[in-house]
């Protein structure tokens, strides 16, 4: 799994509700509540939200631990006493795991360093709130940082390591790592042969570097495929995700049917022409509805590359005709009909689909052409359009200039 540091600053929320606003909903739905118990129960809740966008745990840990060198002989050790103290294992699962492994003549420590896919899935951890977070780190970091090596001598942390633990203490007293209060983030998936919970986990790395990045980039990093590939394989992909995981989180099913609901909306329309004598037989496992799920008006949500909205368009001066090669129209998240024939084997250009798809005249893309590197040093070194002794520079600006000098063949 692929770890990258985050930032140092975890943006605030981008809603267009403040917080003020947000607590003062909060009020008004509670005091609607008739049940005094729920009413004190969901006005103990009530509080400044710290931030809607949360740090992840995991790589909180790794910023931490990348500054250790992996000769000191305590590195693995700090790092899973690190990861103990930042997740709390649930207590009653922890009991009851290790009654189970107990009559198996197993302990804790061999399972969780054997199996912790089997280990984490039966157990909930959880991180505390940033005052208590705050208090047992401040404890943890100060009765490890002095730590020698047994080879070399040399302490646990560096400068380096007491920087990257300073941010870590910043986010905790932000609020920006401990968990939200009165959101769950497990959900029972069933009982396994040993009557253990299994729980589902969608705290952040679980969900989307285990269930998402790693299974594309296993399946497609080696087709090389152009945008237009990609962008049609990731979208099939995601189409047999949701299904997959919609039957089993919500009915608790193990999905085992196809996965073209464009079949099932032909047969639908073609079912509705037919004046029957007898009703057809439908099968047990069917789910009839009087409208096919195609039919209902698409939501505005867009996935893959996506079109650029339309004031960031006028703004930075990236209007324009798109070019004629891209024909085709681009999918919506679930198109009343999927033509795979669509897709064209090669293209010249490989940037007019980019362009299609964002609604620009010309693909915007990250600088990448010899060109493009060329431009950017010349505008950012001294006497350059765009040099600045200030650290902040106005990007909305050079995002206009940029406009003006692209071409759509070797600066986009």
């Amino acid at each position: 799994m692929g770890i990258a540091d985050p930032p140092n600053e975890v943006p605030e929320s981008d809603s267009g509700e403040s917080d003020t606003e947000s607590e003062a909903h909060c009020q008004e739905f509670i005091s609607s509540i008739d049940n005094p118990e729920d009413r004190e129960f969901f006005q103990q809740m009530v509080g400044p939200v710290p931030s809607r966008i949360l740090a992840d745990v995991f790589h909180e840990i790794d910023k931490v631990c990348r500054t250790i060198s992996r000769k000191h002989t305590l590195r693995r050790h700090f790092a899973r006493a690190f990861s103990d103290t930042m997740l709390v294992s649930d207590l009653g699962d922890k009991t009851a795991v290790e009654a189970v492994l107990a009559a198996k003549g197993l302990t804790w420590d061999q399972t969780r360093g054997k199996s912790p896919a089997w280990f984490w899935r039966r157990v909930r951890r959880y991180i505390p709130q940033k005052d208590v977070l705050h208090h047992i780190l401040s404890e943890f970091f100060d009765a490890w940082a002095t730590a020698k090596c047994s080879v070399t001598g040399l302490p646990l942390f560096s400068d380096d390591t007491r920087q990257k633990a300073d941010g870590v203490f910043k986010d905790v007293a932000e609020g920006w790592i401990s968990d939200p209060v009165g959101i769950p983030l497990y959900t029972v998936e069933g009982t396994d042969k040993n009557q253990l919970t299994i729980y589902h986990n969608t705290r952040g790395t679980n969900s989307v570097e285990g269930s998402v990045h790693n299974p594309i980039r296993r399946n497609s990093a080696a087709l090389n495929a152009s945008p237009e590939l990609a962008d049609s394989l990731a979208a099939d992909w995601r189409h047999r995700h949701n299904v997959d995981c919609g039957a089993l989180h919500k009915n608790n099913l193990r999905y085992s049917g196809h996965y073209d609901p464009w079949l099932d909306d032909d047969i639908f329309r073609l079912q509705a022409d037919i004046e029957w004598e007898t009703p057809p037989v439908i099968s047990a496992h069917r789910v009839v509805q009087d409208t096919s799920p195609l039919s209902f008006t698409p939501t505005h949500e867009q996935f893959g590359i996506t079109e650029i909205p339309l004031v960031l368009r006028a703004k930075n001066d990236f209007l324009g005709s798109v070019h004629d090669s891209a024909q085709s129209e681009v999918s919506s998240v679930y198109p009343d009909h999927l033509h795979l024939s669509n897709l064209r084997a090669k293209r010249d250009n490989i940037y007019a689909y980019l362009a299609h798809a964002q609604k620009t005249k010309f693909a915007v893309t990250p600088v990448h052409t010899q060109k493009e590197f060329d431009l950017y040093s010349t505008a950012m070194s001294p006497g350059g359009d765009f040099f600045s002794m200030q650290a902040k520079q106005n990007f909305d600006e050079m995002a206009t200039w940029w406009s003006s000098q692209a071409n759509g063949k070797t600066i986009f």
